[in-house]
């Protein structure tokens, strides 16, 4: 039977109500992929040179072909160039393969496949992934809930040059930040226990420094998705020391660890003192160790890698700090938040190399920093001209430039590793207003006590 108003007209069902703003949301969702997915194929027809796009991905594919075969030597560079020119003689050389043995089980999916059927295939995926991740972002940090701030995430996700440069050399990176959501939304919720500990485990396999992600996990006492992401990285060490034909860890160890760290990459890598470098060892590393900025840098490496090295550990020790203090409260959707971007800000900053397109890693903090800080009316001026102006610079891609003097990229590639450094410290910041100011006292109520 029809509601009838008090004026006697007959009310439409509920559900015709609110179809209408479901479907105009499915439209603009829908029309925005259409956008993204526009931008995608136009940046990588009009701004990648044929021989240059999906350069990570030949890495990939290539080191998928040796692993399953006689041969079996995807971690010695000089193989995996040599196949390379080989199978891809127009392409420019393929880049050292890096990745833990576990990968390679997942990369053999593209054994047997064309490159170019291979390489649409995973552009696919990324796409998919990249949207996945943006929908779940927009939805946990609540972005949808305003018209003006939909709109702000809306532009600034289809300006983010970062996510065009991982589709545009075919990283993995849009997967593992998909991987890095599910971690997210376990942990958040205090849920999907096993889900969020196999993306905790693949993300590992992927980039050592998200293991960092396993602390506030710890603090908090979720012990079920340590357990199963526990359980899913030694499932993943067994399967792959089992199935490849040669002792695949040993030959990563000797091609990959040994030549590595927060200094040094293994041979097929570009040196930490690249320009486009924009961790924590990236910025010390072009002023302390030998580049085109300073060929004849006087330095020692050891007093290089020290400087790096306590740089990086004093970042993880005030993480730590931080992550412990805020660990003592109540747990909240805001405060998990919070605690999962101040981690992946340290992870981006700690690691050897976070070259640009990785910054697709910081997307969460920015879009959070955006939320609270710069698009908050109550935020101080400063903070919100400061952040805000940071959020649009790390957007930017310095090609657009067209840099050529040494001096003049040395100071722009400076300035954006002070950025990611600032977001950071901002992040720190804002759990710590969250935080207990001192250890709660015995007369404290039992709900502000439990963590």
């Amino acid at each position: 039977m029809k509601k009838q108003s008090s004026f006697g007209i007959t009310s439409p069902p509920a559900s015709s109500q609110v179809s209408a703003p479901q479907a105009g949301a499915y439209w603009t969702h829908l029309l925005l992929l259409v956008l993204f997915v526009a931008v995608t194929l136009a940046t990588r027809e009009l701004l990648w040179l044929p021989k240059q796009r999906d350069l990570d991905f030949s890495a990939y594919w290539t080191a998928a072909q040796l692993a399953f075969s006689p041969e079996g030597a995807p971690y010695d560079w000089r193989t995996l160039s040599r196949l390379g020119r080989e199978w891809m003689p127009e392409r420019t050389q393929v880049p050292a393969f890096i990745y833990t043995p576990v990968s390679l089980l997942a990369f053999g999916v593209f054994k047997g496949l064309e490159f170019t059927t291979a390489a649409g295939i995973m552009l696919v995926v990324n796409i998919l992934a990249s949207a996945a991740a943006f929908a779940f972002l927009a939805r946990m940090l609540e972005l949808r809930n305003s018209r003006r701030m939909f709109l702000c995430w809306a532009i600034y996700t289809l300006c983010f040059a970062p996510i065009y440069d991982s589709l545009g050399l075919g990283q993995v990176n849009p997967v593992l930040l998909l991987l890095l959501c599910t971690v997210w939304y376990a942990y958040r919720g205090n849920r999907a226990a096993w889900a969020g500990g196999l993306a905790a485990a693949a993300a590992v396999f992927l980039k050592f420094h998200f293991g960092l992600l396993l602390l506030p996990v710890l603090l908090r006492g979720q012990w079920r998705p340590a357990l199963w992401g526990t359980a899913f990285l030694v499932l993943g060490v067994g399967l792959s020391a089992a199935l490849f034909p040669f002792d695949a860890w040993a030959q990563w160890h000797e091609h990959v660890v040994s030549g590595s760290s927060l200094i040094r990459m293994p041979r097929g890598i570009p040196g930490v003192s690249e320009q486009s470098n924009l961790s924590l060892p990236g910025l010390t590393g072009r002023f302390l160790l030998k580049n085109p900025a300073f060929p004849n840098n006087p330095v020692p490496r050891e007093l290089a890698s020290l400087v790096a090295t306590s740089l990086c550990a004093a970042l993880a020790c005030v993480m730590a700090w931080v992550l412990w203090r805020s660990s003592r409260m109540p747990r909240t959707p805001e405060r998990a938040d919070l605690e999962i971007c101040l981690v992946l800000a340290t992870a981006f900053e700690v690691s050897p190399i976070s070259w640009g397109p990785h910054l697709v890693f910081l997307l969460p903090v920015l879009y959070l920093l955006g939320r609270d800080v710069v698009l908050a009316p109550g935020a101080p001026a400063p903070q919100r001209v400061l952040l805000g102006t940071l959020i649009v610079v790390l957007a930017f891609h310095p090609y657009f430039l067209r840099l050529q003097d040494v001096t003049a990229m040395l100071v722009v590639a400076t300035l954006r590793a002070l950025a990611t450094l600032t977001v950071w410290s901002a992040m720190a910041l804002l759990l710590l207003r969250l935080s207990p100011a001192r250890e709660p006292t015995a007369a404290s109520s039992p709900a502000s006590c439990t963590g």
